[in-house]
């Protein structure tokens, strides 16, 4: 499984959508409490708290008030042989790291903000969604330090993700 991290409006749900179409992988929805925002479609299972509490989980985070995190459905959506995709904020890596499973799970940081400005417009001007300079700052070193970290253009990561993603893939099928 490939997990997506990077600051708010990096790109990690466009590039699950991109790997999925390009027929890489299986997007997986992770699940959040929050309320849904105008306009959002399938980025999130939305649960309940009560429906969260008693949902098996590989991870779960708190952030903002509201839990997110994957549940073990979804992650059974993944057919035997491929891979699954799923966006993690920056705030679950700890969770991630406590995830027992026989899968591997590749973490790759999106490092595709260099500014607040560009984080704004990439948010859609939504200032609760924006993080601060400092933030910023403080996610994208954390990003950049995984041990693979994409950065570029939407066209540039996507090609990279591709070619990781096929090579995941070709792997498997030979395991």
């Amino acid at each position: 499984m490939i997990a997506l991290t990077g600051l708010h409006g990096s790109g990690k749900t466009t590039m699950a959508f991109a790997l999925e179409q390009a027929g890489c992988a299986t997007r997986l929805r992770p699940f959040t409490t929050r309320k849904r925002r105008v306009g959002e479609h399938d980025e999130y299972l939305f649960l309940s708290e009560m429906e969260a509490n008693a949902s098996t989980t590989l991870w779960s985070y708190a952030k903002s008030g509201a839990l997110y995190g994957l549940t073990t459905d979804e992650m059974a959506r993944i057919p035997a042989g491929e891979i699954g995709v799923v966006p993690i904020h920056t705030e679950g890596i700890e969770a991630l790291g406590r995830v027992k499973i026989a899968a591997r799970i590749i973490l790759l940081g999106l490092d595709t903000i260099d500014n607040a400005q560009e984080q704004l417009e990439r948010v859609g001007r939504i200032p609760t969604r924006a993080q601060t300079p400092m933030e910023i700052l403080e996610t994208r070193c954390l990003v950049r330090a995984l041990p693979i970290c994409f950065d570029g253009d939407h066209a540039a990561v996507t090609a990279k993700l591709v070619v990781l993603a096929q090579t995941i893939r070709a792997g498997l099928s030979v395991a």
